[in-house]
């Protein structure tokens, strides 16, 4: 009887623990699409295999400070493997018959964290700078009214997250 109540406590305990854990993971977004929560970044980590800690940090450095160009970094530091910059991304959309089209100016912030022969980035405060004004529209409710934006926004942030892996992992050392 001692055996059948340790085995449904336990039980009741894996169950409430795989819960918390899939909310954890549900909230962990790789596309814009389904961004319900827009203080909720975009995500990616990566396993790099034998590279060093340092090593590892001085490649990100490297793509981060590449891909800003003009901007510079609001957080470098080699020990604890911590990277943060703004990040503006520019979306053309071509005049179609069901759209107007126009040019939209993003930004967000990009974090970069470097441990255990690992990386981190994630995507986080994505806004729509809005040239009349600057104020930041909320993306949410962005998404919602410009879709086609969004899904091409959407595609350029994967594909900076691809950048990322590629540069880091098949760096070439010369």
């Amino acid at each position: 009887m001692k055996m059948f109540r340790f085995m449904l406590v336990l039980a009741c305990f894996l169950v409430s623990f795989f819960a918390e854990a899939s909310r954890f993971i549900d909230r962990n977004q790789t596309s814009l699409s389904t961004m319900q929560d827009p203080k909720v970044p975009l995500v990616a980590v990566v396993d790099c295999g034998s590279v060093s800690q340092v090593e590892l940090f001085r490649r990100a450095r490297l793509w981060l400070v590449q891909a800003l160009a003009n901007e510079h970094l609001a957080l470098s530091d080699p020990q604890t493997g911590d990277l943060v910059g703004r990040l503006r991304q520019v979306v053309t959309l071509p005049r179609t018959e069901n759209s107007a089209g126009g040019v939209y100016r993003f930004r967000s912030t990009v974090v970069i964290e470097c441990a255990n022969r690992k990386y981190r980035i994630q995507i986080t405060r994505v806004e729509l700078e809005d040239n009349g004004n600057f104020q930041p529209i909320s993306m949410e409710t962005y998404c919602q009214k410009m879709p086609s934006v969004c899904a091409e926004l959407d595609k350029q942030l994967q594909g900076i997250l691809t950048a990322l892996q590629h540069d880091v992992t098949e760096y070439k050392p010369f």
